[in-house]
């Protein structure tokens, strides 16, 4: 992730949180986004914000699913930037099922 991704994925964390507050309407939303995103950028960051928002989406789901023991979002700042993908959470599954006579404690999960 070069400099300039990891400004806009900050810029989305950013908008995102004032998003989800609640607290401002749509209006004042799309004029808070004008201002605060530089010209060219509002499409990347708009991508950005539809990625953490699957990001929230998938981590209900595992609540949800009752198969999760652990799951750890994983902050995305780099220290050493480069060119890799940094995961977005850490997480750990056990069966919800059993199968051929195993039992899900059976198992030792899945990372």
């Amino acid at each position: 992730m070069n400099n300039e991704e990891h400004k806009k994925v900050e810029m989305a964390k950013i908008v995102k949180a004032i998003r989800d507050t609640g607290f401002v309407d749509e209006e004042h939303f799309e004029a808070f986004k004008e201002v605060l995103i530089p010209p060219g950028s509002v499409a990347a960051v708009e991508r950005t914000i539809k990625g953490l928002s699957e990001e929230d989406e998938f981590a209900l789901m595992c609540r949800l699913m009752g198969t999760t023991t652990h799951l750890v979002a994983l902050e995305q700042r780099p220290i050493l930037l480069g060119d890799y993908l940094i995961p977005d959470f850490l997480a750990r599954f056990q069966p919800g099922c059993s199968a051929d006579g195993f039992s899900s404690e059976d198992s030792s999960g899945c990372r």
